[in-house]
């Protein structure tokens, strides 16, 4: 799972903090992991439903988001 960008560049403090917590509690390749135990979990609960997102594409997000709750 690729850092996003600007993560470590970035000057505001909600970026900087969120880059603090990830690399006291493992960094990238730990969040990867929990992305895929998220992933395991979710495959046990057939009804879920997953809105894929990209960064910088809110508006499509929420459609997506819209079309799983009609």
């Amino acid at each position: 799972m690729p850092v996003p960008p600007g993560s470590r560049t970035s000057t505001d403090p909600a970026h900087l903090d969120a880059q603090r917590q990830l690399d006291r509690q493992g960094g990238a390749a730990e969040l990867a992991a929990m992305y895929d135990r998220l992933l395991a979990v979710v495959a046990t609960r057939p009804g879920t439903r997953v809105v894929r997102t990209e960064h910088g594409r809110a508006d499509e997000a929420y459609r997506r988001l819209l079309a799983c709750l009609t």
